[in-house]
């Protein structure tokens, strides 16, 4: 099952193991954290830590910021709560561990993580959504959820207690999306015209939309994907990737300063369009072939 936290996880794992950058420093508290309002803090190495320095909880990734350099063992440095966008934690232990000035902070891949569920998944990849219809004699219109992006099929099914399927004709169903409110709630419907027993239960089967509101949701191979997609967004325009090896050279050449956005962002990009590419071939052979789709051949003498 797909967290937030699992998939920010294995954003770092990657852009600090696969893109070999190194981890920033860590430490620990002295004492405790108690309270969202509670400024003034001590930690293990104040050495370590000097004004303007971001200090970033490595588990929960609430941002505090030092006001002034560390003063010696033994003494509290008053700090900055819930920077960037950030919220402050009611409480630490001394066993948290925190970061000093995060290259990738956790709140930015959160937020990679959620764009790229909301706008680079579908229309390409989906999940496989299923509801019921009650079908109504002179109501042709029925509502479907707000996640549905498209109509795969429409069904019925045990219509003689044979347990057989039954697929209704797809010329007398329609998906229809994106109307007005006035017409429907969740701004999209199918219009069913006619179905094989009328006081039988209809059934549907749809795309459906991943949403990153429902990360839980997410089928594992889309789950897979995305942090692929991330790492090239956090990379993007960087110098922090490793040389690569010029083609005919021995030895590693730096990338040409023009290229090197392109060249860091298509290096993770082009591995998460062949598994987004994958797993579209893979659903579209689910996808019953749509019988007002396809094209007779007419013979003329």
């Amino acid at each position: 099952m797909a967290t937030l936290a699992a998939m920010t996880d294995d954003v770092l794992d990657m852009v600090y193991g696969v893109a070999r950058i190194e981890r920033p420093a860590e430490d620990t508290l002295v004492t405790a954290v108690s309270g969202t309002t509670d400024v003034a803090w001590e930690l293990t190495t104040p050495a370590l830590w000097k004004r303007g320095d971001y200090c970033e909880d490595q588990a929960a990734g609430e941002i505090v910021i030092m006001t002034t350099d560390h003063p010696a063992a033994g003494n509290d440095v008053t700090v900055r709560r819930a920077q960037n966008g950030t919220t402050a934690l009611a409480a630490y232990a001394t066993t948290d561990v925190f970061y000093k000035n995060p290259i990738f902070p956790r709140y930015r891949i959160e937020r990679f993580i959620n764009e790229t569920v909301d706008n680079d998944l579908f229309p390409h990849v989906w999940m496989v959504g299923e509801t019921t219809v009650s079908f109504t004699v002179g109501d042709t219109t029925y509502e479907m959820p707000t996640d549905c992006g498209d109509v795969t099929q429409v069904y019925q099914s045990d219509l003689n207690s044979d347990g057989k399927f039954y697929p209704i004709d797809t010329q007398a169903w329609e998906y229809v999306a994106v109307v007005a409110a006035a017409e429907s709630t969740n701004q999209n419907f199918l219009r069913i015209r006619k179905v094989i027993d009328e006081t039988a239960t209809v059934y549907v089967t749809y795309k459906q939309k991943p949403d990153s509101s429902s990360l839980t949701d997410l089928s594992a191979p889309l789950a897979a994907m995305v942090p692929w997609r991330v790492v090239g967004k956090l990379l993007a325009g960087t110098r922090l990737t490793p040389a690569r090896s010029a083609p005919g050279r021995a030895t590693p050449v730096a990338n040409q300063s023009g290229s090197q956005l392109s060249r860091d962002f298509a290096a993770f990009d082009v591995e998460f369009r062949r598994m987004r590419k994958d797993e579209q071939n893979r659903l579209n052979r689910q996808v019953p072939i749509q019988k007002r789709f396809q094209r007779s051949r007419v013979w003329v003498g």
